[in-house]
């Protein structure tokens, strides 16, 4: 590309199963930004080997920010061809002293209204040279004019050296302090150079310790050809940074080695180069899988040396080359070492099986595809079998997820991770080095990996997707094997792949076919749907035959209603396809039908092909259903009316009845399961639930079907606890979301899920949990976290059997050093005294239990450690009920038994008087509800009651479901107990209800240069930032974690981008944006976590919305929530959104 001339860009569109796709909205962006020349990505370029001899170079200024706009073409219709043209002005390039690249990014809106991308990049040449600088310890300052194609070029340059004065000042943001820095310059000397076409000039000059930068320019265009390099001097020695540069501190410089291939046959010789920035001895270590095999010394002159090696097949798996080199000038040299690392492999050909199929080009769907596979019989073993396993995927699932697949006979030679430390001490021990023992990070994640790609999930589609596994087929004494695949109804692209194998050999091979139908048939409508949608439903033709086709076609719809064209009709539409004809037919549509939960729609084709075409959508009503959750205690002979429903209208109430249990075990479990977010903490409650499940369904007679069976069950355990491994901190332990620090309560209560999931032979991986575990011993070492936390971490170390004995007394001593009125029945103390009850410490386990019956439950309703009161009791509760158990193990009956019992009587008044409070439970609620009813004894004396009249008899619980138009119902208790009434409502509130308890928000619109946008008209494909603005009203003084969730209409998609770097300054909410610690787009809404610190009141969010899809589109309200005190909220109605 030539920066004075426009960039002709074609994009090309094609329907999987071949056809091209035509009639579609298509558009490019694109923008400019400096170029990295040595990525291998420009391997193809001509000038390519030219730049590599400048790589290590500073070419351009090294603090050079370059800011482009994103830029938009002319939006186009793809033609019959499915092609669209489109002109790219680059003319207005940014002022850059660096190489530039043009990236664009293409865009089709397939007719559901998605957008399928394409990136194209591209370096762009100029006229203008470039400057480039080098900077070695104790040399000269290397300067080079070039070209565009990386050759050296005559020319006068001047330059300038100045001292760099550096200050700093700290800052608080999101509850930490940080720092930025600013730096003066200060001109101390300059001059010129000129520079030859035969090699690069040299500039020679004295400097003093400190900081400097030094800047050279060409003096015909000198804002655009220039240079400069940051330089650092200190304690005695020269430092130098920047590309190629030795760096400074202790830290190594490194050696280059190359091979002449990659991979080696037995007994060939493998041939290394070895490239050092000094001259001196040094050593390669071969190393193959955990273990040094040989060492071999050589020396470096002038920088170069060369090692060759007989290869062995005993290394085919690996070989690991680990070469440290000292420089021999120790006196005056910056740095005086130099390590590298590199990895060979084994000729594939003696473990290849050569496999081929053969394949039809298309072929038909509802069929059955046979797949020939053959290999050669001469590569078939007498005395063993040779087998194949086919796997079939769609095509477009294969491109989503193509690194989760991969040929196994170069996965099992590919690069393996080293499993050997290699540790730099040499800065440890040289004097006038401020040095210190450093880990090398080696292995696939070295520089020279070869781009290994870890597995990865395959995304989650809402689509019925064609993916197919054989099992083990033989081959054949002529090497034939057959897999057979019955195909459904699909069209689209089918990828193929195989692998056989033997004892001693593998072989892949994949391809794809094309399958279509004669008459491709295809029902766009939204993925979902809300009450007052109007939009339209789109139906694709396309006769793939050389003849041509009569076909009628019947639309029908239940839960919306559609508009025919023609009411004579009656939805049937007669169309004359041409051969390789394609025709789109459309109808719209209105979603009226409040009560409705689905929408079905279905397409009947007859004629001279038959089918039936079948989609759904789900129906969400004009506001989320908000669940009101009410605690009564109805005592012996007494009566209540329960109250009507209030704050919208009534969809159903559920009544439970217990005599033992103030909450609805079962309720609390479905709640847990069903939340959709995936912080540590929820993933643990989730899972630990799971391992409740069994247990609590025993104990009341729940449902076995509540949680799936047993299979899928522990299907889903071992799978969060993968999850949880993902997310666990090198530390071994844990923080929310997976990053950053870890939190020592949190880590507590992953390890405590950890032990009982051993504990029921559940825990698919102990070294996490040994890991939690060392973790936890460090806390506990440690005075860096609260109360709490330690508490907590010395009950999961002593359940473990960990040997932490003494820690576990000092904690309860200083405990009982505090003023005795803040010794209560809490978590900690819970937690404490059940540790020192586990390492046998009964006396100090009895005085601390005691002191805290004597204070009672404290009155403390701070919220901590992701809960509030309600957690706090459940938990305790739950401990003390653990205690009693063990105690009554012991046969012990002495204070320590009675504090306990005292205790459990003391916790259960504030559980109760928290549950009547709130209507709605955290996850953290929600569990430990769920442990307590798993652990406290069971009462299953019957109490009798009345039920409007009917005659009830509750044995534990009894659960009631009333229909949203029954009476005010009337429950009397003829019992001489008294017994726990929960009402739960599900109410619909109104559309435009507004509630902001504990949170508000604004919400703002704007386009890509802040100017505001009417968000309820928009068109299609505009892009539009939203701007939440969200303030806490409650509990400043507290830290909190909350959510925000927006629902988005069914023709709105959310969008990952960047704000637009020259729309900053007009943004003036840009310098309140806040991070989210979590977030996510999914089809019908985008989620984002935040954390708030202590004081932290108000922060801004934004994120980008698409119109996507014509139409006139509700939405569910908006809203923000406290995740672990969900009664603090705000919720605002969505606007309604029209795009044309």
């Amino acid at each position: 590309i030539q920066a004075d001339k426009p960039v002709q860009l074609t994009v090309q569109a094609d329907w999987l199963y071949g056809a091209p796709a035509s009639d579609l909205p298509a558009a490019v962006s694109y923008s400019i930004s400096d170029a990295k020349l040595f990525d291998s990505q420009w391997k193809s370029w001509q000038s390519w080997k030219n730049w590599q001899n400048w790589q290590g170079w500073q070419i351009g200024l090294h603090d050079e920010q370059i800011f482009s706009q994103q830029q938009h073409g002319e939006p186009q219709i793809t033609d019959a061809k499915g092609s669209s043209q489109f002109k790219l002005d680059i003319s207005q390039l940014p002022n850059a002293t660096q190489p530039l690249q043009l990236t664009a990014t293409a865009s089709v809106n397939e007719p559901s209204g998605q957008q399928v991308h394409a990136k194209y990049q591209q370096l762009i040449t100029r006229q203008l040279p470039y400057l480039a600088l080098q900077a070695k310890a104790k040399e000269p300052l290397k300067v080079a004019l070039l070209n565009q194609h990386g050759k050296l070029l005559a020319g006068q340059v001047h330059w300038q050296r100045y001292r760099v004065n550096v200050d700093y000042y700290w800052y608080k943001k999101d509850g930490y302090w940080q720092y930025q820095h600013n730096e003066t310059r200060q001109l101390v000397d300059e001059g010129n150079l000129s520079l030859s076409a035969d090699k690069p000039g040299e500039l020679d000059l004295a400097i003093d310790d400190g900081r400097w930068v030094i800047v050279v320019s060409a003096k015909q265009a000198p804002t655009l050809v220039a240079a400069s390099l940051p330089l650092e001097f200190g304690y005695g020695m020269q430092f130098v940074s920047g590309p190629g540069s030795a760096g400074s501190g202790s830290a190594p410089d490194r050696i280059n080695i190359t091979a002449d291939k990659p991979r080696y046959r037995d007994g060939e010789t493998v041939t290394l180069h070895l490239q050092a920035p000094f001259d001196g001895k040094a050593a390669v270590k071969l190393a193959s899988d955990n273990h040094i095999i040989d060492n071999r010394l050589l020396t470096f002159k002038k920088g170069q040396a060369t090692l060759k090696l007989t290869w062995d097949s005993a290394w085919d798996q690996g070989l690991w080359l680990l070469a440290n080199a000292w420089n021999k000038n120790q006196q005056n040299a910056h740095n005086r070492r130099a390590v590298g690392l590199h990895w060979l492999g084994g000729d594939l050909s003696p473990y290849t099986l050569d496999m081929t199929m053969d394949l039809p080009k298309t072929t038909v769907p509802e069929s059955t595809l046979t797949i020939p596979l053959h290999i050669d019989k001469t590569q078939l073993a007498d005395d063993q079998q040779t087998w194949v396993q086919v796997a079939a995927v769609d095509e477009g699932l294969y491109r989503l997820a193509k690194a989760s697949f991969s040929n196994p006979l170069e996965t099992f030679f590919a690069q393996q991770q080293l499993n050997l430390n290699f540790f730099d001490v040499w800065g440890a021990i040289i004097r006038q080095v401020e040095g210190r023992q450093a880990a090398l990070r080696s292995g696939a994640g070295d520089d020279e990996s070869n781009g290994l790609s870890a597995l990865q999930a395959l995304p989650q589609l809402d689509l019925q997707l064609v993916t197919f596994w054989s099992q083990p087929i033989a081959f054949d004494s002529q090497g034939n094997a057959k897999v057979a695949i019955d195909l459904p109804q699909f069209n689209g692209q089918l990828r193929v792949m195989a692998a056989a194998w033997n004892n001693s050999q593998l072989g892949a091979v994949e391809q794809s076919v094309a399958v279509k139908a004669p008459l491709v048939s295809t029902l766009y409508t939204p993925a979902y749907l809300s009450v007052g949608d109007q939009s339209q439903l789109r139906l694709r033709l396309h006769n793939t035959t050389a003849k041509p086709m009569t076909i009628n076609a019947a639309v029908t719809a239940k839960g919306v209603s559609i508009t025919e064209q023609n009411q004579q009709n009656q939805g049937k539409q007669t169309v004359q396809l041409a051969p390789e004809q394609s025709i789109w037919l459309t109808r719209d549509f209105q979603v009226t039908d409040k009560h409705s939960s689905q929408a079905q729609f279905q397409v009947t084709i007859s004629g001279d092909q038959t089918l039936t075409l079948k989609r759904t959508a789900d129906i969400r009503p004009g506001a989320l259903p908000l669940k009101k959750q009410t605690l009564t205690t109805l005592t012996a002979n007494s009566e209540l009316t329960l109250a009507t429903a209030q704050g919208g209208r009534l969809f159903e109430r559920q009544l439970l009845i217990a005599n033992q249990l103030p909450f609805d075990p079962q309720s609390v479990l479905e709640q847990l399961a069903v939340y959709p977010y995936g912080c540590t903490e929820q993933i643990t409650g989730k899972a630990w639930n799971n391992l409740l499940l069994p247990e609590i369904i025993r104990r009341y007679g729940l449902l076995q079907k509540i949680g799936g069976d047993a299979d899928q069950r522990e299907n889903r355990l071992f799978a969060t606890q993968t999850q949880l491994a993902n997310q666990q901190n090198s530390d071994g332990g844990f923080s929310l979301w997976g990053y950053g620090e870890s939190e020592a309560w949190l880590s507590a209560y992953v390890g405590q899920f950890l032990l009982d999931a051993q504990q029921q032979q559940q825990l698919g991986n102990t070294q996490m949990l040994n890991r939690v575990l060392g973790y936890l011993r460090h806390i506990i070492m440690t005075d860096s976290d609260t109360q709490n936390a330690h508490a907590y971490a010395h009950y999961v170390l002593a359940k473990a059997g960990a040997d932490v004995q003494g820690a576990a007394i000092r904690f309860a001593e200083d405990l009982l050093s505090q003023d005795k009125t803040k010794i209560t029945l809490s978590t900690a103390t819970s937690h404490s005294v059940s540790a020192l009850v586990q390492h046998g410490e009964l006396t100090l386990a009895t005085r601390l239990l005691q002191q805290a019956v004597q204070q009672g439950v404290g009155d403390n309703d701070r919220y901590h450690d992701y809960g509030g009161h309600l957690r706090d009791s459940a938990q305790s509760l739950t401990i003390l009920y653990e205690l009693q158990q063990q105690l009554q193990v012991l046969n012990l009956k002495n204070n320590l038994t009675a504090n306990t019992n005292k205790a459990i009587d003391l916790l259960w008044l504030p559980l109760r008087r928290s549950l009547s409070q709130q209507s709605y439970y955290s996850t953290q609620d929600a569990h430990w509800l769920a442990a307590l009813s798993a652990i406290m004894p069971n009462n299953h004396q019957p109490t009798a009651v009345m039920l409007n009249g009917k005659a009830l008899t509750v044995a534990g619980q009894k659960r009631v479901t009333l229909k949203a138009n029954d009476t005010p119902a009337t429950l009397a208790n003829h019992s001489q107990q008294a017994v726990y009434v929960t009402v739960t409502d599900w109410v619909i509130p109104p559309a435009d209800q507004v509630i902001a308890n504990g949170y508000k928000m604004t919400l703002l619109y704007e386009d890509d240069n802040g100017q505001p946008v009417n968000i309820i008209r928009l068109k299609t494909n505009q892009r539009v930032w939203a701007i939440a603005t969200i303030e806490r009203l409650h509990n400043s003084d507290e830290s909190a974690d909350i959510i925000f969730n927006y629902p988005l209409g069914a023709g709105l998609q959310v969008m990952t981008a960047e704000i637009n770097e020259n729309s900053k300054g007009k943004r003036p909410w840009y310098n309140s944006l806040k991070t989210p610690g979590f977030s996510e787009n999914r089809d019908d809404r985008h989620l984002a976590a935040f954390y708030l610190a202590p004081q932290e009141k108000s922060f801004t969010h934004a994120f980008m919305l698409r119109a996507a899809r014509q139409g006139i589109w509700h939405a569910p309200a908006y809203s923000v929530e406290d995740m672990y005190l969900p009664q603090y909220r705000a919720v605002y109605p969505a606007p309604v959104v029209q795009i044309e």
